[in-house]
């Protein structure tokens, strides 16, 4: 299921992507065009009147939502990568642990028998393992 959503998140991000490059195709199409109807172009004020059109924030705000969907992606990989590796060396580290109390354990379930006690009623605590 978790490999599905990352499809679809995959695919919204190609699709936000193919709609700044169309972006971007017209933002080239606006500023020849604005170069064009000016007699002495400056690059100041193409870029002031490119920044003024609906298209280009339309652009800006979806290069901005990709670049942010990229970056929350990335670090939510980083994280689950991380976390599956401190998650096996903390199993790794416990082992000892376990096999001690898995050793109690055993001689608490024989002193029980030995006094004629259930050993499933000697148990007071949870399991230590899952």
């Amino acid at each position: 299921m978790r490999r599905k959503q990352q499809i679809q998140a995959m695919q919204q991000e190609l699709a936000l992507l193919r709609q700044t490059v169309d972006s971007g195709k017209e933002l080239a199409a606006l500023v020849t065009g604005a170069a064009q109807q000016l007699k002495k172009p400056s690059i100041r004020t193409i870029a002031v009147q490119v920044m003024k059109t609906p298209r280009f924030r339309r652009a800006a705000l979806i290069a901005g939502g990709a670049a942010a969907v990229g970056t929350v992606g990335a670090v939510a990989a980083r994280y689950r990568f991380y976390q599956t590796i401190v998650a096996q060396e903390v199993k790794k580290a416990l082992k000892p642990v376990h096999d001690q109390l898995d050793d109690l354990q055993a001689t608490v379930d024989a002193m029980a028998e030995a006094e004629g006690i259930e050993p499933e009623k000697a148990r007071k605590g949870k399991k230590h393992r899952r």
